[in-house]
């Protein structure tokens, strides 16, 4: 049976289509003899390309599969499930992990280290914290669930730009949101392990009314209710599309984690408020929902996972409105010593230079470990960050077993 996958050669004639393509629709010419002309000149090697570079590098090791790793029976409760496919369910891990992640695990989970991962592309450096984060949270919501019921920023990922923390929101939609790891965290403490995503992008800034919500919060009932109704409704105009684009959409981790999202939004015409106690009825969390999808929603009780980027941050930590993120998140520290607030830093190489990007990131990144959340690194008569995973990319791993 033939395989739908690009051969090498189709996949470069393919790019080298597509941006001759490109150059020739934005640049209009309009005499044929001049249009064959740059046709052939964007043809020829050296001007939009060279002779492709093929390298085959050798596969990352491993050497123990999850089962194995020395971990707290919480992880291996969480992990195992996710390492298979059950029902219609696909496996979200693949065991064995490179031997890098595995240490990962146990050094952050078991050991209590900070880590800096520099591996090469395609190793999963983003399980290198991904996984040790969900430890995190795993041993805490099984042997403290207490403490787990309390809301704050455990985990903050920060990122330098908005294009990698949307990325990243997808792998949190399709792991966090997954079904059997919200069946496990609800078993141990009664309710989903949350995450959001705070950026530019997160609907919308400033202090909550009807009317911003009926003008702001119009784009979800306009794209996302509209397509859960068509692909719903076999009778609906484009039914057989809506529920393609949907179940797609659901695949990549472009939609969002609410169990109910009509029932979240609220019925249309309903009142957003209620007309006695004053609180809004509508777009608030509901106690199954993995995801918080507005501003609002982690103002009023902030997400065990928070990611964003140093732009955003840096307004959070001068901005009055969303204090409470920081004063839950302090509080729940001050409330629970044994607790540790997680720092991950994914990308790190792209912070570099003496640039406005390399200052104004450092400088958040330490007020908010510090001085917004109790934890102050340096300071031993107060709570010390622990955890920072620092992940990056290097152009030629030095060390092929992967080990950070």
């Amino acid at each position: 049976m033939a395989s739908d996958a690009p051969t090498i050669a189709e996949t470069i004639d393919d790019i080298q289509s597509a941006l001759r393509e490109y150059i020739e629709a934005t640049y209009h010419v309009g005499h044929p003899t001049v249009i064959e002309q740059r046709r052939q000149l964007l043809q020829t090697e050296g001007v939009l390309f060279k002779a492709p570079f093929i390298e085959s590098t050798p596969r990352y090791q491993t050497d123990r599969t999850f089962a194995e790793l020395d971990v707290d029976a919480a992880v291996h409760d969480l992990f195992t499930p996710l390492t298979q496919k059950v029902g219609a369910f696909d496996r979200l891990l693949h065991d064995p992990p490179y031997t890098h992640q595995a240490e990962a695990i146990e050094w952050a989970a078991r050991d209590g280290n900070s880590l800096a991962v520099t591996t090469g592309t395609g190793s999963g450096k983003t399980e290198s914290f991904l996984l040790p984060m969900l430890a995190k949270l795993a041993t805490e919501a099984k042997h403290r669930p207490d403490s787990f019921a309390a809301p704050a920023v455990r985990a903050l990922i920060l990122y330098p730009m908005n294009a990698l923390v949307n990325d990243q929101l997808g792998r949190l939609r399709l792991l966090l949101g997954d079904p059997r790891l919200t069946t496990q965290f609800r078993a141990w403490a009664g309710r989903p392990a949350r995450f959001a995503r705070y950026t530019s992008r997160t609907l919308y800034p400033g202090v909550r009314t009807v009317k911003k919500d009926q003008k702001r919060l119009g784009s979800i009932e306009d794209f996302y209710l509209l397509l859960i109704d068509k692909a719903a409704d076999p009778k609906a105009p484009g039914h057989a599309q809506a529920k393609m684009l949907k179940e797609k959409l659901e695949a990549r981790g472009k939609w969002p984690a609410k169990p109910d999202l009509k029932a979240w939004f609220g019925p249309k015409g309903s009142r957003w408020k209620d007309a006695k106690s004053g609180r809004f009825v509508r777009a608030v969390m509901g106690p199954e929902d993995p995801e918080l999808l507005t501003r609002h929603e982690v103002l009023a009780a902030p997400p065990d996972v928070l990611i964003t980027n140093y732009s955003m941050l840096e307004y959070m930590l001068m901005r009055p409105l969303e204090r409470p993120v920081f004063d839950h998140t302090r509080q729940w520290l001050a409330d629970n010593p044994e607790e540790k607030f997680l720092l991950i830093v994914d990308e790190a190489h792209l912070y570099r230079g003496r640039g406005r990007r390399g200052r104004a990131a450092a400088a958040p990144v330490a007020v908010a470990a510090g001085d917004h959340t109790g934890s102050y690194p340096g300071d031993h008569n107060k709570r010390e960050l622990q955890h920072p995973r620092i992940c990056s990319r290097v152009r030629r791993a030095t060390d092929r077993k992967g080990r950070s």
